[in-house]
């Protein structure tokens, strides 16, 4: 059951082991011991090394096809998260999950290296600042929204969304690079609590762009994340929104949008 659980949240990709193999029953100390060792793996691992299940040469053909490690694996980057899992006798049983302290000290700040957009549709200036939960963009008014210039010259407060739905690409390119994938299309399925407090946008106008992870879905999942749009430091928008990124695009067009 713990197998087909690991595999309908996170997929077959994400490694995993079971490291009494390697410290033997510890009774009651089991879980702390197992906090133990998550700390540790987050902690000065720069390679991202992840010791295997001792003992096991041959998984189960029977389990749900979760990524069991029967060998050491070596990252190549540092652990931002760790589940734990604990079954304690007579049903007390707990999720742990363990967070790094990561700073994203590397992060580029073209946004042209984690979006799939290109002009005219690349509106996001520059990425500000981003760590395991948050991201913060900064937009600029000017010639990369001529699409959006309305007779006036002033442009509409929709773009707002836009703005928080790219920055919600930025934060999830940032962790694609960190696995060594490219960006990737995503679509906006939603959006909720919308606040648009300006009427209007003008030339020139400068806004900062916030995100914060609600929910980051891994797979076939949907995420959530809060959004926020700042103008001097002032809110001028805010919305909650749903974002899905298909693993297959292609197939994903096609099953969706192809004509029947």
């Amino acid at each position: 059951m713990e197998a087909k659980a690991i595999e309908r949240v996170f997929g077959t990709d994400v490694p995993c082991a079971s490291y009494k193999s390697l410290s033997g029953h510890t009774l009651a100390g089991a879980g702390a011991l197992q906090a133990a060792i998550a700390a540790a793996l987050l902690t000065d691992n720069p390679d991202g090394v992840l010791p295997p299940s001792a003992g096991i040469e041959t998984v189960d053909p029977t389990l749900a096809p979760a990524h069991v490690l029967t060998q050491t694996r070596v990252l190549g980057r540092e652990i931002r998260h760790i589940v734990a899992n604990a079954f304690a006798f007579g049903g007390s049983n707990a999720s742990a999950v363990f967070q790094s302290s990561f700073a994203m000290s590397s992060f580029c700040c073209d946004p042209s290296r984690y979006l799939p957009h290109r002009t005219p549709m690349l509106l996001i200036d520059r990425v500000l600042a981003a760590d395991a939960e948050t991201t913060r963009c900064r937009v600029t008014v000017g010639e990369q929204c001529s699409l959006f210039r309305q007779a006036d010259g002033s442009y509409p407060n929709s773009l707002f969304i836009e703005f928080m739905a790219q920055t919600v690409g930025v934060f999830a390119g940032i962790r694609d690079s960190e696995s060594g994938i490219g960006p990737r299309v995503g679509f906006l399925l939603g959006s909720r609590k919308v606040q648009l407090h300006k009427k209007a946008l003008a030339e020139g106008d400068v806004f900062d762009i916030d995100t914060r992870c609600l929910f980051f879905g891994q797979e076939e999942l949907p995420s959530q994340f809060e959004c926020r749009v700042l103008e001097n430091n002032t809110e001028v928008a805010s919305a909650v929104l749903t974002v899905y990124r298909p693993r297959d695009l292609q197939e994903f067009v096609r099953t969706n949008f192809a004509r029947q």
